[in-house]
């Protein structure tokens, strides 16, 4: 009996919270049995005064549970939301691995049930298992510029913004390299759904990108001004401002920048650029 109490006393001690103590456990009630509630801090001041410190149990309650059959968008979104949670709480790996098993829905909880136990009980090796098999895109960078589509209520702005970011990612040089530059923008304006915006942008010739992000939050502006029952009765007043600042595409590709500002990159001519061949478009 003594040599029993023993062993179990050591097992607490190696996995305070009872996480998969019992392999076949995988249910809620089991789990909340084990939650740990020890969120008191002793710390003794210079002064040798002792100080209990109380912090707030912050649990992942207010989170939906994951749904592995939503969007990649939605995934990560959830994901965010948690690790969130878990800053807030001052959550140990312990207790991450705790709370996220409690949001697991049956087909993840097989899928974590079939890992070896040291990659389900430690949170940085179980974080970048579950990470690279619901959370992480299964594309190559590459393959996710060339592929990418607008969304619905997406403004061309927001577009802009995301399709630079994949460009980065998948390092090409738009921001230095001119002929980069000019596949980039002509790929954004394809995306485009607003055929008035699209046939105002192709008569515009952009030496950078932010000048591009200038006239897309100029015509922004000039929406919300508008009102969307303004928009149908009266002009595109984005294209009056877009001329007024741009001068129309010309056969030498005049470049425009805003102000004196420097742009921060040194132009490349075109004549020194190595022939790229065309990625097809989405």
């Amino acid at each position: 009996p003594r040599k029993e109490r023993s062993r179990r006393s050591s097992s607490k001690e190696k996995n305070p919270y009872g996480l998969d103590s019992d392999p076949e456990s995988s249910d809620s009630d089991a789990s909340l049995r084990n939650a740990p509630t020890n969120y008191a801090t002793m710390k003794t001041t210079p002064a040798g005064t002792t100080v209990m410190q109380f912090r707030p149990y912050v649990s992942s309650s207010t989170l939906d549970d994951f749904d592995e059959k939503a969007s990649l968008t939605a995934r990560r979104h959830w994901w965010e939301r948690f690790l969130k949670l878990a800053i807030q709480g001052g959550w140990s790996d312990e207790m991450k691995v705790y709370e996220l098993k409690l949001k697991m829905p049956p087909a993840v909880r097989n899928w974590r049930g079939q890992l070896a136990p040291k990659d389900r009980r430690d949170w940085k090796r179980f974080s970048r298992l579950l990470r690279r098999e619901y959370v992480k895109s299964r594309m190559s960078e590459p393959e996710r510029y060339y592929t990418m589509s607008k969304y619905k209520d997406e403004t061309a702005l927001a577009l802009l913004y995301r399709l630079n970011l994949d460009a980065e990612r998948a390092d090409l040089n738009f921001r230095k390299s001119s002929a980069d530059r000019e596949r980039h923008i002509k790929r954004f304006i394809k995306k485009l759904s607003d055929d008035q915006l699209k046939r105002t942008l192709e008569s515009q010739s952009f030496g950078r990108v932010p000048d591009l992000e200038f006239v897309l939050k100029q015509q922004e502006e000039v929406r919300q001004k508008d009102g969307p029952s303004a928009r149908q009765s009266r002009d595109f007043r984005a294209d009056n401002a877009i001329r007024d600042r741009y001068k129309p595409r010309r056969q030498d590709q005049a470049y425009v920048t805003q102000g004196d500002e420097d742009s921060g990159y040194d132009e490349v001519d075109e004549r020194e650029q190595s022939w790229h061949p065309e990625c097809p478009d989405a």
